[in-house]
Formats: structure tokens, sequence, C-alpha cells
């Protein structure tokens, strides 16, 4: 699954559509703020992840939002989606950190 979300935003960012590329990059956008929170989670104490809980979930919120969004696009355009629904909330995070990731190696 994330394997195909990755090759729907790959294309996109090189594609004509204005607006599918703006979906794009708001999506990668947001994969990358959530990446950063489970990256730095790693280093928080005790009391940091405290402060940080509420910023991290509003940023995975957000990223998820994007994701949805995007994918219901790349649907209308008649391309072949997979289905998030019955996805929780860690494995779509993990679909997140797999983009950024992606493109962090792309721009080698």
């Amino acid at each position: 699954m994330q394997e195909q979300i990755w090759i729907l935003l790959e294309q996109t960012l090189t594609g004509n559509d204005d607006t599918e590329k703006e979906l794009a990059i708001d999506l990668a956008k947001a994969a990358y703020k959530y990446t950063q929170f489970r990256v730095l989670w790693n280093f928080y104490s005790i009391e940091e992840k405290a402060e940080q809980d509420k910023y991290r979930t509003s940023a995975h919120n957000a990223y998820m939002d994007c994701l949805r969004i995007f994918l219901r696009y790349e649907q209308r355009l008649g391309k072949s989606v997979p289905n998030i629904t019955e996805s929780d909330r860690k494995t779509l995070g993990d679909i997140g950190n797999y983009l950024t990731y992606k493109l962090a190696v792309r721009q080698r």
C-alpha cells in the first residue's frame, strides 16, 4: 500500500495538473512535519513528550487529512488508489514516514 501511494505521489510531482501537484505537495509537507515528531520523539524526556503530544497528534491528523484528500482526488482522476479505510493510525503514520524517506532519497 505504501509503495502504491508513493508511486502516485511521485508521478503527481512530475505531472501537469496544478491542483493534483498542490495536493501532492501538501501531503508531502504534512508527512514530513509528522515524521519530524516521530523522529524527535526518540530524544524527548517524559516531560517533553507530555508537552509535545498534542502537537504531534495535530500533525498526525493534518497529515491523514492530506492523505485522504490526495487519494480522493487521484480516484476522481480515474487512478487506482489503495483502500485505507481499514488502516489504523499507526499504519497510516508509517506511510507518512515512508513517503518522507522516499522523498529524501529521491533528492540525491
